[in-house]
């Protein structure tokens, strides 16, 4: 009986809405227009069909053409050497070479000039890593972030993995969760530091999430939802909870694959049981860098901290278990997934008011755009 009903609850409230499907379908094929269809592809928790409701934004990858990063490059080399001299188009591009907010500013030109001509109003905005398109803003005139917009980031590609899958480069902002990112380049600003291209490999964990949606259709994806719902339910409550998502993720379909009785409780529970082991090191290596992982931010983070994920974990079991006799199953899976008050907070259950701290950045809330 829990079974089905956790999948009818994350089915009806916790993934995106065929209206917002239709929506975000229709702006990307625009921006595919736009851009190229050759050159662009979704990426992130939306592509993998493991986003929460409601999608604030979607992750489009537009991999340059070798033309627009000579022509780039040229400008760059005769802007410092102030020479004329000519860049062969079949030159090989050095991606060091390439100044990331040059390329912003004209991606965002070239967006902001074709959207004009389609006679379509959107904001654009030149951001630190990407160039973001806003189709609600405020009466200030500033980008509703509240409302769905279009992630636009830059990427050269980049070889092929060992499974002959093409990785890319891109900004390294965009390991930075997003509400640190101006602090992060203030901090860059103030060393006289430049942004660098990062590896990643959306493709290769688009791929795997396929795969096992298609081993376990509805068990992996509401399983990765309703983990991710209840980590963000716990981080509304606390802000020092520092789980990544796409940390969650990675636990998730390293344990479906493990799991004896396959069902969605059993998951979680199972899931819930190790999460000690997961917060001990590092566990998953990033598919761009074997020699990096995703969650390497985990060594960095202070006993204080582990302490309120373990005691929000123990309340999440205690919930778990008692969603199997619910007579009433909405108000009780509200409560499992912290949707309700800071009066479910295991950090301080007389709690009344909840006031989040301001966001600042921390290099051990860094988030990466897989």
């Amino acid at each position: 009986m829990i079974e089905s009903n956790l999948l009818k609850y994350a089915q009806s409230n916790l993934k995106p809405s065929q209206k917002e499907n239709e929506e975000i379908t229709k702006h990307y094929e625009i921006i595919q227009q736009i851009l190229g269809y050759k050159e662009t592809f979704r990426s992130g928790s939306y592509a993998r069909l493991t986003s929460t409701a409601p999608v604030n934004d979607l992750d489009v990858i537009y991999v340059l053409p070798e033309t627009y990063l000579s022509e780039i490059k040229r400008k760059a080399i005769l802007q410092r050497a102030n020479e004329s001299f000519a860049l062969s188009q079949k030159a090989k591009i050095d991606h060091n070479e390439l100044d990331i907010q040059d390329i912003i500013s004209s991606l965002a030109e070239k967006i902001r000039e074709k959207y004009q001509e389609l006679g379509v109003f959107v904001l654009v905005k030149e951001q630190s890593h990407s160039v973001g398109v806003y189709f609600h803003t405020l009466l200030t005139g500033e980008p509703d972030t509240k409302k769905f917009s279009l992630d636009i980031v830059p990427a050269i590609q980049d070889g092929k993995d060992e499974n002959d899958i093409e990785m890319y480069l891109v900004p390294e902002v965009t390991q930075i969760e997003k509400k640190y990112r101006a602090s992060f380049l203030e901090e860059r600003m103030k060393s006289n530091k430049e942004i660098e291209w990062i590896k990643s490999n959306p493709r290769a964990y688009k791929k795997q999430s396929e795969e096992l949606r298609e081993k376990y259709p509805d068990l992996y994806r509401f399983s990765v939802i309703l983990i991710k719902t209840w980590k963000n339910g716990c981080k509304n409550v606390d802000e020092d909870f520092c789980l990544k998502s796409f940390h969650l993720e990675q636990i998730v379909a390293e344990e479906v694959e493990s799991l004896k009785d396959k069902t969605t409780s059993n998951l979680l529970k199972i899931i819930f049981d190790n999460f000690p082991q997961y917060l001990e090191k590092p566990n998953f290596q990033d598919k761009a860098n074997n020699g990096r992982f995703i969650d390497d931010y985990i060594k960095d983070v202070t006993d204080n901290q582990k302490k309120l994920v373990l005691d929000f974990v123990e309340k999440a079991k205690t919930d778990l278990t008692n969603l199997e006799n619910s007579l009433d199953f909405e108000a009780d899976m509200k409560k499992f997934l912290n949707l309700e008050t800071a009066l479910n907070s295991p950090k301080n259950f007389n709690s009344t008011v909840f006031r989040p701290a301001q966001p600042r950045y921390n290099p051990i809330c860094k988030d990466k755009l897989f």
